[in-house]
């Protein structure tokens, strides 16, 4: 089946996602979060961008201090994660959102003193307000239409002092049909079930990555697949 409601293999989803919507109730916002963190974990999401990132750092001076900024970062889950994971004291974890109310969580919910938050559109992030070694996006980018991917991505080259990481998803129809599936069988929140369909659907090809990156002028990048319908873009910038 080559197309199913809100599901197109050759272009994007442009249908806004719920928890995208301002008035979005805190208590809504946290069922989405909860059960995107949960697929996450399930499915191995966050160990992509760490291994990318860890790469990233070994090729660093030793001791060298490094920030990395998590754009669009939501509660802070990937910023913690990872920070359990890279234990070094001159690494520097900033998590940017535009949402208040996420931000609010994250700092509850974040102990380590190396992570801080920041509330800000990603659209206004720039170098003069940003210090930045390592940028990461993860699951963030699709929820931007295609003029605004190009737009971010030429942001993110120009903010990230070492490479951009991002992790996001591969629009495919077997990948629309697992969420599906795992949604119903874990009980997700309507919202969780609607705004991961949405993303999927808004999500991309590895053609069209290629497209939106000559567009933006880059040229230094890898692309990878990951078996759970993610793709891992690194940039590097220095």
């Amino acid at each position: 089946m080559d197309e199913v409601i809100g599901f197109h293999k050759d272009k994007r989803n442009t249908e806004r996602e719920w928890m995208d919507d301002p008035a979005t109730s805190p208590q809504d916002l946290a069922y989405a979060v909860r059960d995107i963190n949960k697929v996450n974990g399930l499915l191995g999401g966050y160990a992509f961008t760490y291994r990318a990132v860890l790469k990233l750092l070994k090729q660093r001076p030793i001791n060298s201090r490094t920030t990395i900024v998590d754009m669009g970062c939501s509660d802070g889950d990937i910023l913690r994660w990872l920070a359990a994971r890279l234990p070094e004291e001159n690494l520097r974890f900033i998590g940017i959102d535009v949402a208040e109310k996420s931000i609010i969580a994250a700092r509850d919910r974040t102990q380590d003193s190396r992570i801080s938050y920041q509330v800000l559109d990603i659209h206004d992030a720039t170098p003069a307000v940003l210090d930045c070694d390592i940028l990461l996006c993860t699951l963030t980018l699709h929820h931007f239409d295609d003029r605004e991917v190009v737009r971010l991505l030429r942001s993110f080259v120009r903010i990230a002092g070492t490479a951009v990481v991002i992790n996001d998803l591969h629009r495919h129809i077997v990948a629309y049909r697992l969420f599906q599936g795992l949604s119903r069988l874990l009980s997700f929140a309507p919202i969780s079930i609607h705004d991961g369909l949405v993303s999927i659907a808004s999500g991309f090809t590895r053609s069209g990555l290629k497209i939106f990156l000559q567009k933006a002028d880059i040229t230094r990048y890898e692309i990878s697949w990951k078996w759970s319908f993610r793709y891992l873009i690194t940039i590097h910038t220095s």
